[in-house]
């Protein structure tokens, strides 16, 4: 990974413009996941399906799992539903880029991820369905 040589040297900074400079690029890199994820959802999905002819994607719906620091999506068993009406449980989880976006994803809403949370991908949609 490059060095990108920062605007400003951050040991000049008083503590709440460093605070405040983190919760700034916080709130930027939660959103940039945001915009993000469905685009990381659809490319696991197109790349897993790739040599299977199936019908047109409908829904893709990611339960969450416990862990022994909170609740993360689990892109082991993503149920997908098809415009036929056919179901399937995909692994997703050697897509990297999606499980760190789905990590990240997490932890950005930990308060409010639970056991029956549900993140739901439709395609054609510009953002994810979440469902506490």
């Amino acid at each position: 990974m490059a060095t990108i040589p920062l605007p400003v040297d951050l040991t000049q900074l008083p503590d709440k413009a460093l605070q405040e400079l983190r919760r700034a690029a916080a709130d930027e890199l939660k959103d940039r996941n945001a915009a993000a994820l469905p685009g990381t959802v659809l490319n696991a999905l197109t790349a897993d399906l790739l040599d299977v002819e199936v019908p047109r994607i409908v829904l893709a719906e990611f339960t969450t799992a416990q862990h022994e620091n909170g609740y993360y999506w689990c892109d082991f068993a993503v149920e997908v539903t098809f415009d036929d009406g056919s179901t399937r449980t995909l692994d997703l989880s050697e897509h990297s880029a999606l499980d760190e976006a789905l990590v990240d994803h997490a932890s950005w809403h930990e308060a409010t991820i639970n056991g029956g949370s549900s993140l739901r991908f439709a395609p054609g949609l510009p953002a994810l369905i979440y469902k506490s």
